[in-house]
């Protein structure tokens, strides 16, 4: 069955960031494990030099002009896709419509925690809010955010949402013989700002 990506990544280019990252590994996996399904992705970015050796996946550049909020939903009407990834978070408006699997990812909830942080938070709590109330499944990257989300959604039926935590073989596999510290320790990788509640974790 036919299934759209929508995101501002181009496949095959550098990835720059984790939800490229996702979006990246989600293609190379999904494809490698059904050969006979294909994706549709649809990007507004201007960077170029990605490329694809997937035969099955069909790469298309649309104007930003409403891109989610009419080019997509009208491409998958056209193409008759049968799912829709929202790795963004977000599902266009339109989709709720249209008789389509809507599956998003969700990351945390910063706009919501911290708002003072963000350009427009109303508008982002609007569209996850919508998003949350019209998505088939839901997926957390981590059991801490899938129980934010059911607490600030108390309404979701638990089943629909899933945790699954991000792997790691992107990473070169070093095999250390001895301890880097004497004393116990973890490594956090990653921005460190507000929104990651690094205080939380301590």
């Amino acid at each position: 069955f036919p299934v759209t990506i929508g995101g501002g990544y181009i496949p095959g280019a550098k990835v720059q960031n984790g939800i490229q990252r996702l979006i990246a590994e989600f293609m190379k996996e999904y494809l490698s494990s059904y050969v006979d399904c294909s994706l549709s992705y649809y990007y507004s970015s201007n960077n170029s030099g990605g490329h694809t050796h997937y035969r099955n996946i069909s790469a298309h550049k649309l104007n930003r002009t409403f891109f989610a909020t009419l080019q997509i939903p009208y491409q998958m009407l056209r193409n008759r896709d049968a799912v829709f990834l929202g790795f963004s978070g977000v599902i266009p408006k339109l989709l709720d419509f249209m008789s389509v699997k809507k599956v998003i990812f969700i990351y945390d909830f910063g706009f919501y925690t911290h708002p003072d942080l963000y350009d427009n938070p109303g508008r982002l709590k609007r569209q996850v809010d919508n998003s949350v109330k019209h998505a088939d499944v839901i997926i957390t990257l981590t059991h801490q955010i899938r129980q934010e989300l059911l607490a600030q959604f108390n309404f979701l039926n638990t089943e629909k949402v899933h945790s699954i935590y991000a792997g790691i073989d992107h990473l070169n596999e070093t095999v250390h013989k001895k301890r880097l510290m004497k004393h116990e320790y973890f490594l956090y990788v990653g921005v460190v700002k507000p929104v990651k509640n690094i205080t939380g974790l301590l």
